[in-house]
């Protein structure tokens, strides 16, 4: 339903532009058959007279438009009710996913999006989109989700096994939620701040357009995580750093000094 209404608005504007591009090239024709083809000829240059400044001047704007409109009726990243980021293109990608807008009305010269997280509307021009890296959540096929977990470098390997083990059991049970297996990865070890770092990683068999379920998902498994990490005696502790404490002598001095 989504998509022939956004088809349906997009097709109406592009056929006000056809009319205006028809009627006028048919009323050329008809003054041209009616008062000859050198009255005609006059009356072409006088419409090219009156058009040829107002190019000039709107020729920023009419840019901008054709840009635009180039982006909805060829490059269409979006359609009404897909959830969006938009982002400069040489920018990174954000680790954990970015900001997201829904699409609540497009045509040729302006998009109307609903902020995710707040519900605040807001339209943006077409023209300032097209420049713009555009994530479609709903053409993005089943998320990754990723979690940081930290083991104490005194946790021996048969325990992190057990752990894999159990997480992996986890994901088995959960086939409607998981589309491939958990997977546990090592990426990094401090050795001075006495910890391992792992990242649990796992594709949701849902898109980032069910945003809800997906982050629904993760929040169950990060909580499984951490009683397991509390049942097998895995979990990390901070260790104290060191305090440097010393006396800060303090100089007075009067105004005249």
């Amino acid at each position: 339903q989504a998509s022939i209404k956004n088809a349906s608005r997009i097709d109406n504007a592009a056929e006000n532009i056809y009319n205006v591009v028809f009627y006028f090239l048919y009323g050329i024709i008809v003054q041209v058959g009616l008062f000859g083809f050198a009255s005609g000829y006059q009356i072409i240059l006088g419409v090219f007279a009156l058009v040829t400044p107002l190019s000039f001047a709107l020729k920023g704007a009419c840019g901008k438009y054709v840009e635009g409109a180039m982006l909805i009726l060829n490059r269409k990243p979006y359609q009404i009710g897909d959830r969006i980021a938009i982002q400069d293109v040489p920018s990174d990608a954000l680790k954990f996913g970015t900001p997201t807008w829904f699409v609540e009305n497009v045509d040729l010269f302006t998009t109307t999006l609903r902020f995710a997280g707040t519900n605040e509307v807001a339209t943006v021009a077409n023209s300032s989109l097209a420049a713009c890296r555009i994530v479609n959540a709903n053409r993005s096929p089943n998320a990754k989700v990723k979690i940081t977990l930290r083991f104490g470098v005194n946790v021996d390997k048969e325990k992190v096994d057990e752990f894999n083990l159990n997480v992996l059991q986890y994901g088995k049970d959960r086939p409607r939620e998981f589309l491939t297996e958990i997977e546990l990865s090592a990426t990094s070890i401090e050795v001075q701040f006495g910890y391992v770092e792992y990242v649990l990683s796992a594709q949701h068999i849902e898109s980032w357009q069910n945003m809800a379920a997906v982050w629904k998902t993760k929040v169950e498994l990060t909580m499984h995580c951490h009683e397991l990490t509390k049942e097998l005696g895995m979990t990390y502790t901070t260790p104290a750093l060191p305090v440097q404490l010393y006396n800060a002598t303090i100089e007075k001095k009067t105004w005249f000094s």
